[in-house]
């Protein structure tokens, strides 16, 4: 098997093998899936359409799907590569994050700290994405403790970017449901 042989040898070149134009049914699918495994990194990109990319339990082995509006499969990927291609960065997606660093410092510098206020989880209407306060927001950069209510304006859903007004209330409380 290609994979098999490529993971053995540092790569030097990527490799793609694309599913989607090969004779790839269910089962085939099912043994890739457990053959190769779920590694513990995952990208979720929307640069050129909606795009997931998963580490495997293979060292520069990842699986990269992408997918339409309605989120139908539309190319079943392996890549074998250090970083697959469409996770790599251009200078004005850089350039971009750098602002929202920013943004978001200064607010930090701003926010109001708030004591002894009750934890209120809040689910995503659109992606059921969850808000926990205790947790904070990684992909944002929001630190643990700080309420929905004190997010900065500019914030959104970091799955699917809905705004916070398409957030509904889930429990309130004095604890949250860590997973």
């Amino acid at each position: 098997m290609k994979i098999a042989e490529r993971v053995k040898q540092p790569v030097k070149e990527p490799h793609i093998i694309n599913l989607t134009l090969l004779p790839v049914n269910d089962a085939d699918r099912e043994y890739l899936d457990r053959f190769l495994g779920e590694g513990c990194s995952a990208i979720f990109s929307r640069g050129y359409g909606k795009c997931r990319i998963v580490s495997t339990h293979f060292p520069g082995v990842w699986r990269v799907n992408y997918f339409n509006d309605m989120n139908t499969l539309l190319q079943d990927m392996i890549e074998i590569a250090d970083i697959p291609e469409i996770a790599v960065a251009g200078i004005d997606d850089i350039e971009d994050a750098c602002a929202g660093l920013k943004n978001t410092l200064e607010w930090l510098k701003e926010y109001p700290v708030t004591e002894n206020e009750p934890v209120v989880r809040m689910e995503c209407k659109v992606c059921w994405w969850v808000y926990d306060p205790v947790l904070g927001d990684d992909v944002w950069q929001i630190p643990p403790g700080v309420p929905f209510s004190q997010l900065p304006d500019y914030w959104c859903c970091p799955v699917c970017e809905t705004s916070k007004s398409g957030f509904m209330v889930i429990d309130e409380g004095n604890d949250s449901c860590k997973d």
